[in-house]
């Protein structure tokens, strides 16, 4: 009985060995796959994946990179490997972030909702959650749900994606432009005036080709997209081009010192 029980221990203990360095194996080939991917070499990062999961399937970074580059192709099959990393103990507040969007892409709900509270319970953005409900609700064409879920994520955020994510409600029934016009454009100016990077640059000219401004604040609006922080030469050409579209018997300045 003694030696059965030797036996047992050490049989035991070579697969535990075995497997903790089929794992280091493993992540060492993930390793190298993302440097593979980081240089253009997707297959080739693939291929490097695919040994990685032969010794270790469940392996979180292996499963964290092999999840983007399925995203990247579209295919849904990138929520199970998100969902690896969740399972895994090692998920940051990130990972449940990507999987949240994943799941609820691909029409996974109850998955997307889930992964979102627990970003938010590592710390995450609050606004997410209702940002994931609004994105599920769109699916299902419950606009008043939607929109009740992307006012209740601006007021637990004020953030560019909370302001943007209501924008885009708000213009995207052509009927109901009008009628949504003077908020459009508020929320529009508010990214700019917060988000001094691409997203607020982005915010003024949507609101400039959107067909919600008076020729007054058209005006005003093409300075500050003009001035604005990331604003350069494309951009300002393009003030240049909208400008000229709105006024056809103008001849506007091509560029406009900041």
């Amino acid at each position: 009985l003694f030696w059965l029980l030797v036996i047992f221990i050490a049989y035991r203990g070579f697969f535990f060995g075995k497997a903790m360095i089929d794992s280091y194996r493993a992540t060492r080939l993930a390793a190298e796959a993302e440097t593979q991917a980081a240089a253009g070499s997707k297959d080739e990062a693939m291929e490097t994946l695919k040994q990685a999961f032969t010794l270790d399937d469940s392996n979180p970074r292996a499963a964290r990179l092999m999840a983007r580059l399925r995203e990247a192709e579209d295919n849904p099959v990138a929520v199970e490997y998100y969902r690896i990393v969740a399972d895994s103990g090692q998920a940051s507040a990130e990972d449940f972030r990507l999987l949240a969007l994943a799941a609820a892409r691909y029409g996974n709900e109850d998955l997307a909702s889930e992964a979102a509270a627990k970003n938010e319970k590592l710390g995450g953005d609050p606004a997410f959650p209702d940002l994931i409900a609004a994105q599920i609700l769109a699916s299902k064409g419950d606009n008043a749900g939607r929109e009740k879920a992307l006012r209740a994520a601006l007021q637990h955020k004020e953030s560019s994606e909370t302001l943007t994510a209501l924008a885009d409600f708000l213009l995207a029934d052509a009927e109901l432009l009008d009628l949504n016009a003077a908020e459009s454009a508020r929320v529009l100016q508010r990214v700019a005036q917060i988000d001094n990077g691409p997203a607020g640059l982005q915010a003024l000219r949507r609101g400039l080709t959107a067909g919600i401004l008076s020729p007054a604040d058209r005006a005003a609006w093409l300075q500050i997209y003009r001035t604005h922080p990331s604003a350069d030469t494309a951009s300002r050409l393009d003030a240049a081009q909208i400008e000229w579209a709105a006024n056809p018997d103008l001849r506007p300045s091509v560029l406009q010192k900041t």
